[in-house]
């Protein structure tokens, strides 16, 4: 999360999209996918459209830029998009979880959970 009226805020985010991709490519061998899946960068305070530093669309240059696939600019005054936010992480998580837990299962062989509605004939 960074402050959009600030533009310095941006630093200290970026050095926790290093940590945080630091952190989880001792457990995953794609190191790019993690930002993708597991990381949605915030700008705060969209609200306050006089005193904004940040634009939306450095937001987004900036996310993609460190390999950020979600950019969502929300308020905390106002409520926007904080909702969002939370959904848009908790969504990723779960997709991701899913896959591995899928790729899990085709290593070992294992079908449950997978389902064969198709009726031969």
């Amino acid at each position: 999360m960074f402050d959009v009226t600030r533009k310095e805020s941006l630093t200290p985010a970026l050095n926790w999209i290093q940590i945080i991709k630091e952190h989880f490519s001792q457990y995953e061998e794609n190191t790019d996918k993690i930002g993708r899946n597991r990381i949605v960068l915030i700008g705060n305070k969209c609200d306050e459209i006089a005193s904004r530093e940040v634009d939306y669309e450095t937001g987004v240059r900036f996310a993609l830029e460190n390999g950020i696939a979600h950019y969502i600019e929300t308020s905390a005054k106002t409520g926007e998009n904080v909702e969002l936010g939370f959904i848009t992480l908790a969504a990723e998580t779960v997709k991701e979880y899913t896959l591995q837990e899928n790729k899990q299962r085709m290593k070992s062989g294992k079908e449950e959970g997978f389902v064969n509605n198709c009726k031969m004939s």
